[in-house]
């Protein structure tokens, strides 16, 4: 419609893989001349690494190119995000005064990710303010992988002392750790609460739906663009 072309820069990294692999995967980015390009858009909170939205982003700013992150605030570039405490503190609160969770572990994503590590500090104080207490050892790090998350979920349940409810840092873990509670024949929500975040189209398909908090992905995405064109039309 505004006859502007699109380009994908597409990276496979993930956290639970090889710094060696990653490096690869992250190479295209720096085969990209930033140059041919009137502005960017940077995804960094799926980037799988904070390192690398960084490094993108002194590119960006030294070339005087417009931009625009979407998930983390980058130096020197416009940011569009999400209030990841306010949507968790409400779900975990709701959980406590309407199903009377007592026992809850959280399903996190990577140690040192901005988004998980806020997601976790509001479900810490919503338990708080309910006299719960959310101690290290109920908080696991699955670094957002399917098969980790289905194995913490698996030892929890087989612990001395079982959760009541688990909690997820996402869709992907709250999917994950639902597959695992019904290979070992549990029903979810009946025997287990699963909550997740973000609802992705598959946590609305999948068996039992999965409860969730909303992110508008493309609403932030149509809010990015029109932020980079008015940056770059100097608006």
């Amino acid at each position: 419609k505004l006859n502007i072309d699109v380009f994908l820069f597409l990276s496979f990294a993930a956290f639970a893989q090889s710094e060696e692999r990653n490096q690869g995967e992250d190479a295209i980015f720096d085969l990209t001349d930033y140059s041919e390009f009137d502005g960017v858009i940077i995804f960094s909170g799926m980037l799988n690494s904070q390192k690398t939205p960084e490094r993108i982003a002194k590119v960006i700013v030294k070339n005087n190119i417009p931009g625009v992150s979407v998930g983390w605030p980058l130096e020197g570039l416009d940011f569009v995000g999400i209030d990841n405490f306010k949507g968790m503190f409400e779900m975990v609160d709701h959980l406590v005064k309407e199903h009377h969770v007592k026992n809850p572990v959280f399903l996190a994503g990577s140690a040192d990710h901005p988004d998980s590590n806020e997601r976790i500090d509001a479900t810490r104080q919503a338990l708080a303010l309910n006299g719960i207490e959310l101690k290290q050892d109920r908080i696991s790090y699955p670094d957002w992988e399917y098969l980790t998350a289905m194995e913490k979920t698996v030892q929890y349940v087989q612990s001395d002392n079982p959760p009541d409810a688990i909690i997820c840092a996402n869709d992907h873990n709250a999917i994950a750790a639902c597959i695992a509670l019904k290979r070992l024949g549990y029903s979810v929500p009946k025997d287990f609460i699963v909550t997740g975040f973000d609802k992705i189209t598959h946590a609305e398909t999948f068996y039992p739906s999965i409860t969730t908090v909303y992110q508008d992905f493309e609403k932030i995405g149509y809010i990015a663009a029109w932020q980079l064109l008015e940056r770059i039309e100097g608006i």
